[in-house]
């Protein structure tokens, strides 16, 4: 049930706070984060560093995994980088809550028992690519928008 209640609270909050007035200015991000994460289940099928474990609800990694691709990242994008600030000091605020928001849900989903990490992935190096994301869409902000 929590899965179905954080699907619909990325919704919320990308419908409350989300710029889709300008949707077209952030397609290309949202469509190349699929496409990541497309490839990386593609790459690690047989190996992967994390997976999402089955619930009653959702029976499997590759169906959660799609949910959160299609309702989660353009979502997350959509409040992410339409309200990224310009100053850097806010800049770094943002990055920060960003990092500690989605590793918090994480280690939730970690806790809950929603996802396990495999073969020499753990939390630690989940905030630091959580870390590399939002800079790098950070400096894309900065020169693309």
């Amino acid at each position: 049930m929590y899965i179905i209640v954080r699907m619909l609270l990325w919704i919320l909050a990308g419908w409350r706070w989300g710029d889709w007035r300008n949707w077209k200015k952030y397609q290309s991000t949202f469509l190349f984060i699929i496409l990541l994460d497309l490839l990386y289940n593609f790459l690690t099928y047989n190996y992967p560093l994390w997976a999402y474990d089955p619930t009653d609800i959702i029976p499997n990694h590759t169906f959660n995994n799609l949910l959160v691709m299609f309702l989660s990242y353009p979502s997350i994008v959509f409040i992410y980088l339409g309200r990224y600030p310009t100053e850097w000091v806010k800049q770094v605020a943002w990055i920060i809550f960003w990092v500690t928001l989605l590793s918090i849900v994480e280690l939730v989903n970690y806790m809950m028992g929603l996802m396990s990490y495999h073969n020499g992935w753990n939390f630690g190096w989940s905030v630091i690519f959580h870390l590399v994301h939002c800079l790098l869409y950070g400096s894309i902000t900065n020169s693309h928008y």
